[in-house]
């Protein structure tokens, strides 16, 4: 019997790109005629199939597409078990299943082989995946999901290839977030003009009928692609998308004019309005989705939709440093009953479980799908009772990171300062972990900074020609900070972290973007004074158990820990005199080395836990919170 991959490609250019993929699917399905032992581990087969896939196109390519598979099987099963009760099979009988970015078919392939475990017969199979929606920018992709469908169906319920082909399989080529309003439009190029939106034809009538409620979705499930179109890894849109995506899409606040997105946003969206009232919808997505950038969208899922399952805390992608997160939602057109949800959270490795209401995300800074128990809740309401935000002692930009010199430090740094001409500034330059390692430690460097702000304005001219010739709104620019900073006494802050780490200098000293720097750019001893207690107080575990619970310390598996100097400005201290000369007296005590630094700790952490009356059972789940982390 001729196999799928012969027939399908003998005449196909894609034969040459994917010529091993090619032969190995031969070999394997040519097998599986002559052993009908080899089906039941076709749909292994097929997942590890779909990392050789990937490894054919360069790492460029898969950035510029997003295009991480999700080829964990356990977690595509957990995703599907989620939404659709295999034990009624029925149930999906005349349900309208969409998966937007289908890839090589992983989902498809796994709800094909959890109906088969649950012995579904092959008529109402070919019922339940005829109503399956799977859209693709990729041609290429569209064909694989295709071969591995019918080959799967084929290993599992021995019938010919020949009966596959009169099934009406639905595989559509468009970019699901194009709002198509009647153009035909076709073209290899999503990220040029905005008339290059890959559309087919197929495409443009499958979004015309979705106009019609009938026709919209009970059940959506993928994994979306990530692509950002902010910051180092931006793929270099032009204006005019970014402008498509403002203008076209309901979560972006009529203000923005200039936003920080991810085409992750735009599927959530237009899903959501794709699925019918009640229809439920699962995606796999970035952690990224907690970030600031995500604020928006995170306000409109808060109340287009109520969140069913949010499942955390695991990495299931190859080659993906940072985590990733299951969102289960339910459309509903009512934001009172969506307000009204009470929400499940799953932390994977763990199985610690939450309910969160989803009111209280909503009413929460920057909707921050921040998850703490009732317990955590009552520590910080007693600390925010008798603190105030840093900001409020420190306003506006005394906070802020040093210098922003994207890849050009080298022509601002030195290992040797007599190099450098007497009329400049010239200090020493401090970097991250390296020269801060641990709370209230002495600062270490290797370069020295040089203040050349002519050199700056010399570069940022020529920069700013550049990114206006690219059409870039964004332009990046250098930025060497306020020398009268470097001149004060200031706190360095770690800008990555677990726990809030900082240290106290008056010397003379920059660093890179990796430290925050807090500081009122005078000398005055109240001054001095006010930044050692502060300094302390950051360095309490009762600051960083804050910083945690309320995610201004962002963590995730997977995730270098974050800290964003907005979120840092609503850590709480306090100038009572109650706690104020005990916590200088006990600073200057580490400084002039008259104390131990562990035992310094200490006494901070016992002089702040009886100043905000906590209880011993409190302190101690303050302690083994930080510890989870």
């Amino acid at each position: 019997m001729q196999t799928m991959i012969t027939k399908q490609l003998s005449d196909s250019l894609i034969e040459d790109k994917f010529k091993k993929i090619t032969d190995e699917y031969n070999s394997y399905f040519s097998k599986i005629n002559s052993n009908s032992d080899l089906a039941n581990d076709v749909v292994n087969f097929i997942f590890e199939m779909s990392s050789k896939i990937n490894k054919v196109y360069k790492s460029d390519e898969l950035k510029k597409t997003g295009q991480f598979h999700t080829n964990n099987i356990k977690i595509v099963e957990l995703m599907l078990e989620h939404v659709i009760d295999f034990n009624n099979h029925k149930s999906l009988i005349g349900k309208r299943l969409l998966e937007p970015s289908v890839g090589v078919g992983l989902f498809v392939i796994g709800l094909i082989h959890k109906l088969y475990k649950q012995d579904v017969k092959l008529n109402d199979l070919k019922e339940i995946i005829e109503n399956v929606c799977m859209l693709d920018i990729s041609s290429e992709m569209l064909y694989f999901t295709e071969l591995n469908i019918k080959n799967c169906i084929r290993a599992l319920y021995k019938i010919e290839l020949e009966e596959l082909d009169k099934w009406s399989l639905k595989l559509i080529q468009t970019d699901t977030t194009f709002k198509n309003n009647g153009q035909d439009l076709l073209s290899d190029n999503l990220f040029g003009n905005v008339t290059e939106f890959v559309e087919s034809e197929e495409g443009t009538n499958f979004k015309k009928q979705l106009k019609n409620d009938d026709s919209k979705f009970d059940l959506i499930i993928g994994n979306p692609p990530y692509i950002t179109l902010y910051g180092r890894r931006d793929m270099k849109k032009t204006e005019e998308l970014r402008n498509y995506y403002i203008d076209n899409y309901d979560f972006v606040p009529k203000t923005v004019k200039n936003g920080k997105f991810n085409i992750t946003m735009f599927f959530f969206e237009q899903s959501l309005h794709w699925l019918k009232e009640n229809g439920e919808l699962i995606f796999i997505v970035d952690i990224s989705l907690f970030e600031t950038a995500f604020a928006d969208l995170r306000k409109y899922l808060l109340i287009n939709s109520k969140i069913i399952n949010i499942i955390r805390d695991f990495s299931s992608f190859e080659n993906v440093g940072s985590g990733q997160v299951i969102i289960q939602l339910k459309k509903i057109n009512s934001t009172e009953k969506a307000l009204n949800n009470l929400v499940k959270v799953t932390d994977l490795e763990t199985n610690k479980k939450y309910e969160i209401p989803q009111l209280n995300w909503y009413n929460e800074d920057e909707y921050k799908f921040s998850v703490i128990d009732d317990k955590a809740i009552e520590i910080i309401k007693k600390i925010e009772k008798q603190s105030m935000e840093l900001a409020s002692k420190y306003p506006k930009k005394s906070l802020r990171t040093c210098t922003m010199m994207l890849d050009m430090e080298e022509q601002f740094t030195t290992l040797d300062k007599l190099n450098v001409s007497d009329d400049l500034p010239v200090m020493p330059y401090y970097v991250g972990s390296k020269s801060l390692k641990n709370k209230f430690s002495s600062l270490n460097f290797e370069k020295y900074f040089i203040y050349n702000k002519s050199l700056q304005d010399e570069i940022n001219d020529k920069l700013k020609l550049e990114l206006e010739a690219k059409g870039i709104k964004n332009k990046k620019r250098i930025g060497l900070g306020d020398l009268e900073v470097y001149k004060s006494p200031k706190l360095f802050i770690r800008q990555s972290a677990k726990e809030i780490i900082a240290t106290y200098t008056d010397e003379l000293s920059a660093a890179n973007n990796s430290l925050y720097c807090l500081s009122l750019s005078n000398s005055s001893i109240e001054t001095i004074n006010d930044l050692k207690v502060t300094c302390s107080q950051l360095n309490s575990k009762l600051s960083t158990f804050y910083a945690l619970s309320t995610r201004i310390i962002r963590t995730a598996k997977g995730k270098q820990p974050q800290i964003k100097v907005g979120d840092l400005k609503k850590i709480r201290v306090t100038y009572s005199s109650e706690v104020y000369d005990k916590l200088l007296k006990i600073t200057n005590a580490i400084y002039t080395e008259s104390v131990k630094i562990e035992e310094a700790l200490k006494e901070i952490d016992e002089i702040l836990y009886s100043y905000y009356g906590l209880s011993s059972l409190e302190i101690n789940y303050i302690e083994e919170y930080i510890k989870s982390f």
